[in-house]
């Protein structure tokens, strides 16, 4: 949506976010994953913007992974880099702290 909370939509991201907080609480668990059955179905936009809203609760610390290892997009929707492979990342080539990159104070993203 954007950065600066200014479209409509973050009301629907902010909700979503407070329904997902509630269900990760009631059920003990602390992760999310959002995937689509095929490519250009919005995840990216979602999995962007849900994670922009999680960043904005001072009691949240949110991690970002681009997971698609065949055309990775968040780079691009974030407009940063990617410092290295997430395939040396997920194999232990690379340790967490050399391979995230902090974009605010309780957002950490690997690309």
């Amino acid at each position: 949506v954007s950065a600066t909370r200014s479209h409509p939509a973050h009301a629907a991201f902010d909700m979503l976010r407070t329904r997902l907080l509630q269900a990760l609480n009631e059920h003990g668990w602390s992760r999310v994953a959002v995937t689509a059955p095929t490519r250009g179905c919005g995840s990216s936009f979602v999995t962007t913007n849900l994670a922009m809203a999680f960043s904005r609760l001072e009691s949240v610390r949110t991690v970002l992974l681009d997971m698609d290892l065949r055309a990775p997009s968040l780079a691009e929707t974030l407009g940063l880099s990617a410092k290295d492979s997430m395939a040396d990342y997920l194999s232990g080539v690379i340790a967490p702290e050399n391979f995230l990159q902090r974009v605010q104070p309780n957002l950490a993203v690997a690309l």
